[in-house]
């Protein structure tokens, strides 16, 4: 056993990790869609909740179709799927708990609930490698080779899009500083 026979298979684990967390950010309105009381919906609450949850699930779906999960592999998928949608509920529990008392909170409790989301991020993440896990050993080497291909295509859209929006940010400060002055 090579170095590299050990290290590609881990690289490949922690890409698909990485967008798994991704995933889960942009899933968390959808599962407090599915987990909270009518009147506490996102949908309910504010506009642009269903559509949310309807990119949601388009992402999913996509996924599944991506990674080409068979049959057998349907319970492990499901419970990959269940876990995505849990800690996304619990994160946007949480980040809405810390936008609304944000104003209020001084230098340090800002950083102590930046601290604290980061604890909770890393909490989740380990959730999805394991139900993850789960799924990829199940795989023949040809399906985790697409499943490696799929998450490398994924984190390179998302580095392109997390580049456009500071570009974006940037432009907005500098058009705001123009206008200031």
């Amino acid at each position: 056993m090579t170095l590299r026979s050990i290290l590609l298979p881990a690289r490949a684990l922690a890409t698909a990790m990485v967008l798994l967390a991704a995933l889960v950010l942009v899933a968390a309105p959808q599962a407090m869609a599915q987990t909270a009381p009518a009147a506490e919906k996102p949908e309910n609450a504010a506009p642009g909740g269903a559509k949310m949850k309807d990119r949601v699930e388009k992402r999913i779906a996509e996924l599944h179709e991506q990674l080409k999960i068979t049959p057998a592999q349907e319970p492990a998928w499901n419970e990959l799927a269940t876990t995505m949608r849990e800690d996304a509920a619990a994160k946007m529990a949480t980040y809405k708990k810390w936008s609304q008392e944000q104003g209020k909170m001084n230098a340090l409790e800002l950083l102590q609930a930046h601290a604290t989301l980061a604890d909770e991020n890393a909490q989740h993440l380990h959730k999805l490698v394991a139900a993850f896990e789960k799924l990829y050993n199940m795989m023949p080497d040809e399906q985790k080779k697409n499943a490696d291909e799929v998450f490398s295509y994924r984190m390179a859209k998302a580095k392109a899009h997390a580049k456009a929006r500071k570009m974006e940010n940037k432009m907005n400060k500098d058009m705001n500083e123009k206008m200031d002055n």
